[in-house]
């Protein structure tokens, strides 16, 4: 296994999964309209992950915006992560959210709703484009 990382579009989410580190980002704007080779590579790399995962496994999720397509992938993974949390795995979820955005941090605390683990919520002044530009330069 080895990490994957998916560059964001306009479209589509910047993914970075590094199983050596147990950490995983989703970032950017996702308003796919179909199922899409990006979310593909994801599900297959998760999947992978959870037969194997780390001591500890952190995910952020630092969205913009998603759509309804989008909502079911995130949800497939956070079922995927419960699985995990189920199994005594050490789960850290942190949802982002920029000090406006009261949308996005209602929609983090209703898909928290439908797991058994705890979301930490973590707002930011800085953009989700900012974080992008980052990562990529990195």
């Amino acid at each position: 296994m080895v990490p994957l990382f998916i560059k964001g579009t306009s479209e589509l989410p910047l993914i970075d999964c590094n199983n050596y580190t147990g950490t995983i980002i989703l970032a950017g704007k996702s308003v796919p309209e179909g199922r899409t080779q990006h979310f593909d590579l994801f599900k297959a790399w998760v999947q992978e992950y959870c037969t194997n995962p780390c001591e500890v496994t952190t995910v952020e999720f630092r969205m913009e915006y998603f759509n309804i397509n989008t909502s079911k992938y995130l949800l497939w993974f956070l079922y995927q992560l419960n699985d995990l949390f189920k199994n005594e795995n050490e789960l850290v979820v942190k949802w982002f959210f920029e000090t406006s955005d009261d949308d996005m941090l209602e929609v983090g605390e209703d898909m928290a709703v439908m797991v058994d683990f705890p979301f930490q919520y973590v707002e930011t002044e800085g953009s989700v484009v900012e974080f992008i530009q980052d990562a990529i330069a990195q």
